[in-house]
Formats: C-alpha cells, sequence, structure tokens
C-alpha cells in the first residue's frame, strides 16, 4: 500500500529532481529571451534619447511622414540578453555538476565527507549565484517583475533543499568518527595465544 501524496516525506533526491524540473522553465524562459519584449516609439522619442542634431532629427521625420511611419520598434540590446543567458546556462550547469560530483563521493573516512561537502557547498553557492542573476534580470531587463518572481523562489527553494542534503550528511560525519575512534582504542595487534 502507498503514502498519501500529501504524507509523503521528500525522496532522498528531491534537490536533483526540483533542480531539473526549475531548469526545464528555465531554459523555456531563455528561449523566449526572458520575456523581453520589444518597444515601439514614436520618431520624436528617439530623436531625444540619441541627441541627434538639428539636421537628423529634421530629415527622420520627413522619412517618416514620407512613408507614414508613425511608431518605430525598438529592440531590447541583445548583447545584455545574450550575456545573461549565458551567465545562467553556465550556473545551471555548474550547479549540476557538484551536485553529481558530491553524490559520487560516498564518504568512509573524514577527508571524503569534507570532499563531498565543498561540492554540496559549491551547489548552494551557485544557486546565490543564480538567484542574483535572476534579481539583476529582474531590475534591469523591460519585463514583469512578477513573472521573475516565481524563478527567484523556486532558486531559493533549491538551495534550501541543497542545505538539507548537505545537514543530512553529518549523521555519516558522526558515523565516520565513531567508526575511526573505535579503531584507535583497538590495540594495533593481539597478543599470540598458545
Amino acid at each position: 500500500m502507498s503514502v498519501v501524496y500529501g504524507k509523503r516525506g521528500l525522496s532522498e533526491m528531491e534537490f536533483w529532481k526540483h533542480l531539473c524540473r526549475m531548469e526545464k522553465e528555465i531554459i523555456f524562459l531563455l528561449l523566449h529571451d526572458f520575456g523581453v519584449k520589444n518597444r515601439t516609439r514614436d520618431p520624436d522619442f528617439f530623436c531625444k534619447v540619441l541627441k541627434m542634431s538639428d539636421d537628423d532629427r529634421k530629415a527622420l521625420k520627413e522619412l517618416c511622414e514620407k512613408y507614414k511611419i508613425t511608431k518605430i520598434t525598438d529592440d531590447y540590446p541583445e548583447w545584455l540578453i545574450n550575456r545573461y543567458r549565458d551567465k545562467v546556462l553556465d550556473t545551471l550547469a555548474r550547479i549540476k555538476q557538484n551536485i553529481r560530483d558530491a553524490n559520487e563521493v560516498y564518504p568512509y573516512f573524514e577527508p571524503e565527507f569534507h570532499e563531498r561537502r565543498r561540492y554540496q557547498d559549491d551547489a548552494i553557492r551557485g544557486c546565490g549565484e543564480l538567484y542574483d542573476i535572476f534579481t539583476l534580470c529582474k531590475g534591469t531587463l523591460p519585463i514583469d517583475a512578477d513573472r521573475y518572481e516565481r524563478f527567484v523562489q523556486k532558486i531559493e527553494y533549491e538551495a534550501t533543499l541543497l542545505k538539507g542534503w548537505r545537514k543530512s550528511d553529518n549523521r555519516i560525519l558522526r558515523q565516520i568518527r565513531k567508526r575511526e575512534s573505535g579503531e584507535k582504542q583497538k590495540p594495533a595487534h593481539s597478543p599470540k595465544r598458545g
């Protein structure tokens, strides 16, 4: 008989499953350029922003009148979107790699435990970097900030899951120390009987 879904605890690898789901959602966001929409502006806007000379301003207005152009589409700088996209993808890849590396180390000795802990810490730091990138995007890109809030919450939840995983490893350290202290108390070689 199975346990009711609402009463189940987190699976051991929930941090991995959550990361994979989050990564998929983030990739879909990146495929849509972070949800940045091109802006439509009045030609006078460009004259002011670009600080055009009087001759250029006059030429632009004449062209717009001649071809009945009332609005001009303003693209958001592609280089910035590409930069953010690369940072997000690189950070996600680093988080996943650190989780994989940590999961491949099953500590039997204390130095192995600390190696595993280092990978776990790096994965948690990666979540912090990802959080910072999304916070920066939220502040600099012309998008609905509420749309990004769910990604920020998912990143925070991932960090919480990873911290729980790291904390659960403390029992492994206790077992290692208990085993190692027991080995130190045993005599190096037992006396021969006979």
